[in-house]
């Protein structure tokens, strides 16, 4: 199945896509296209693909054309696009798959090398950043658009990457060690 979408979104002609992620389930995938690949010429867009049909589900036009990562969430009703030039302070977007709106969208994610990830149910969006010598953390609600400045806190400085497990708490895994927030 993965290789059916694979095959479809490497079809001739067809622009490369700039980040691509499946749902949890691996029911669905999504990949954000790069500048100019909209339906009708918008800066970008996000398709869906079902890949137990193997067919394009859905397309959200109208994305930021530099997208550098999309996540959705477990069940795919939302989905995060971190977008913006990788040497300048990136923004993140929170979709709603359904309405094909932006629920919110988030600034100062911070610089180099961005990574972010969805909790389960969607209410949570964590990105994480890598600058020179430090990293930067930020973690917001998807329903509220509030920063959760106490779980930025307790994650402190920790280098390395970011998952939610399935109840929702934060997890920032180091080299020799994962923290739980």
């Amino acid at each position: 199945m993965l290789l059916a979408a694979s095959l479809l979104l490497t079809a001739p002609g067809a622009p490369p896509p700039a980040a691509l992620s499946p749902t949890a389930d691996g029911k669905l995938l999504f990949v954000a296209g790069a500048a100019g690949t909209g339906p009708k010429g918008e800066p970008g867009c996000v398709w869906v693909w079902d890949l137990a049909a193997g067919a394009l589900k859905d397309v959200i036009p109208g994305t930021p054309g530099d997208a550098r990562l999309v996540r959705p969430t477990a069940d795919g009703k939302r989905f995060v696009l971190v977008a913006g030039d990788p040497y300048l302070t990136r923004q993140v977007v929170v979709y709603d798959t359904a309405t094909k709106k932006p629920l919110h969208t988030f600034t100062g994610a911070g610089k180099y090398g961005s990574e972010a990830a969805v909790s389960p149910d969607g209410a949570w969006v964590a990105v994480r950043s890598r600058l020179e010598k430090q990293t930067e953390l930020r973690v917001w609600n998807t329903d509220t658009g509030k920063r959760a400045e106490e779980a930025e806190k307790a994650a402190g400085p920790l280098p390395g990457s970011l998952a939610f497990t399935a109840d929702g708490k934060l997890a920032v895994a180091a080299a020799a060690a994962l923290a739980l927030i």
